[in-house]
């Protein structure tokens, strides 16, 4: 006998159902008749549904991956507009470009505003 065999199955419904088109739980991914006829299977057809729903599993996140990639690959290639920030930190310097260097003349008044 195995140790798996010794302990109950547990129901593996988390309580947040959501059904899909073919009537499958996304959470579980229990078919509704499974979901409602569980208490009524015995300890080997529990396992054969966990099985099913492992698989199915399986093949949902394969399904999503895949599906994932094909759009990367048919997406158009545009550059992603960079996000300008308060002080143009983003905006890229040459290296031949000097700060300019701003010096009042002597006949000149300042450009400062008097406040007085």
């Amino acid at each position: 006998m195995k140790q798996l065999e010794s302990f109950p199955i547990e129901n593996p419904c988390q309580q947040i159902c959501r059904f899909n088109r073919q009537r499958y739980c996304r959470t579980c991914m229990r078919h509704m008749d499974e979901r409602i006829h569980w208490e009524e299977y015995d300890d080997e057809e529990k396992r054969r549904v966990l099985r099913k729903c492992y698989r199915r599993k399986l093949a949902y996140k394969r399904a999503a991956y895949l599906q994932s990639v094909a759009e990367r690959q048919h997406a158009p290639t545009q550059p992603t507009p960079r996000q300008l920030d308060l002080f143009n930190a983003n905006k890229r310097k040459t290296p031949t470009e000097q700060p300019k260097k701003v010096t009042p003349k002597d006949d000149e008044e300042s450009p400062q505003l008097s406040l007085f």
